[in-house]
């Protein structure tokens, strides 16, 4: 199939996926070019790599926006490009959640037959940063904020001139906020998020939206949805609830595409049940019991 490329500015475009709903992107500026997130299909990778060389442009920069197994399968393509990623992303790889990713790529590698000639193994950050960093691309500066709540490492980039926010894992209209890993880290993201000027907003799985109407309702609506999950789960911790009886009381809660996001819910609400001092069960629970056996 051919590559679905889609051109947002005069320098950012992104490849959308065959394989699901996921956007690779690429910043090209005076003949350098930032990869970001590149992926997912071998036939998708290296559709970037023509992609650049045909605008007559070099990849200089590989920006990894956290250490999920579909965000991180690029850089081995590029091995002469320097990757920058989050502080936080280093220990993900070395822990356990990198033992996960491994093995998530390696079984979806085996049922999509995709075959390898070496293992696959996570790509190491050439730079991290811990707050922000302005990386450079041609006369561009795009500035990489920490944006944790979904992931420790998680992080967005900001282009101030245009308003672009690229948002990796948060802000999506398919999806409700995944809080892999905390709900008050994530509801931070968000309030800092809201104080910027966006006028783009991409999502890596979702839809761009340049509405400003929808942007506020997508920053309203993950917003609303996080402090009625703490309230609701707050509320049970502090009566003594259970988390199965704390869980089912945020079943009625009501929130984008329920069918495709109830099992996301669900592990949101017990995630946030231990983060919020809740009695854990004997079993793993949340998102963290995803990685447990990793």
């Amino acid at each position: 199939m051919k590559p679905m490329w889609k051109k947002h500015t005069d320098a950012l475009w992104t490849l959308c996926s065959d394989a699901f709903i996921y956007h690779a992107g690429v910043i090209l500026d005076a003949g350098e070019a930032c990869l970001i997130d590149p992926g997912l299909l071998p036939s998708e990778i290296d559709a970037i790599a023509d992609f650049v060389s045909s605008r007559d442009a070099v990849p200089t920069t590989i920006v990894l926006t956290h250490c999920h197994w579909d965000h991180v399968l690029g850089p081995e393509r590029f091995r002469d490009v320097r990757v920058l990623a989050h502080a936080e992303y280093l220990r993900e790889v070395d822990g356990r959640q990198g033992r996960r990713t491994c093995r998530q790529v390696s079984q979806w590698e085996t049922g999509r037959d995709i075959a390898r000639e070496t293992p696959f193994r996570l790509p190491r950050a050439d730079a991290t940063f811990d707050d922000e960093f302005v990386v450079h691309i041609g006369g561009q500066g795009w500035t990489l904020m920490h944006a944790p709540g979904h992931a420790s490492d998680h992080i967005v980039l900001y282009e101030p001139s245009e308003g672009v926010l690229w948002s990796g894992d948060i802000l999506s209209d398919l999806e409700i906020p995944y809080v892999c890993q905390s709900l008050v880290a994530y509801r931070r993201t968000l309030e800092r998020l809201a104080k910027l000027e966006i006028r783009l907003l991409v999502p890596a799985h979702g839809n761009a939206t340049a509405i400003r109407s929808e942007i506020r309702e997508r920053l309203g609506a993950d917003a609303a949805y996080l402090d009625e999950l703490q309230d609701r789960i707050g509320r049970a911790v502090r009566e003594g609830r259970s988390m199965e009886d704390t869980v089912s009381r945020c079943e009625s809660m009501v929130h984008r595409h329920p069918a495709e996001n109830d099992r996301a819910h669900r592990l949101n609400a017990e995630t946030v049940y231990v983060e919020s001092g809740g009695e854990p069960p004997r079993r793993a629970c949340g998102w963290t019991a995803l990685v447990e056996d990793a």
